[in-house]
């Protein structure tokens, strides 16, 4: 019976090393990292949103005191406060006789101006409500009531 001799090569050194290298890596993640969480100020916010182009069947849907949620987490982190003002809803288009632009109605189609009040974190980023960042100009996916919608930031006002 012959005994092999077992030879240690270059790439058993290689091997250990990346054997040791994740060792240390999942050390210091889990045992050497600052694990603080940070605290922000929370301030109760006051957003003017806008929804356009919503169909005439749900004309009522939108409420004062309706809820306002994140669909992502479906947290609650508002209340509609003032009754949603409906106007027309209208739209951009090129009238080619004239030669210039002309704005006709959408036809069963209504915008809404929805104020709400939330709690929001001030961080470094802007305002985060219930994990989502809404900022003015930017569109954010919210819940009103039972309709889920995209919603237009145009106006933010901090309170307190």
């Amino acid at each position: 019976m012959e005994r092999k001799k077992y030879r240690f090569n270059i790439i058993d050194v290689f091997i250990i090393l990346i054997i040791l290298g994740a060792i240390a890596l999942l050390g210091y993640v889990f045992i050497f990292s600052n694990k603080t969480v940070e605290k922000y100020e929370t301030h109760e916010v006051e957003c003017v949103v806008e929804v356009a182009r919503v169909n005439e069947l749900f004309r009522d849907k939108f409420n004062q005191g309706d809820p306002v949620i994140n669909t992502s987490n479906n947290r609650q982190f508002g209340t509609v406060t003032q009754t949603p003002e409906r106007k027309r809803s209208i739209t951009t288009a090129f009238d080619e006789k004239t030669g210039n632009e002309v704005y006709p109605e959408v036809e069963g189609a209504d915008d809404y101006i929805i104020t709400f009040v939330g709690t929001a974190d001030k961080t470094e980023w802007g305002y985060r409500f219930a994990d989502m960042y809404i900022n003015v100009a930017e569109q954010c996916t919210i819940q009103i009531g039972d309709i889920q919608c995209n919603a237009t930031c145009i106006k933010m006002t901090v309170l307190d």
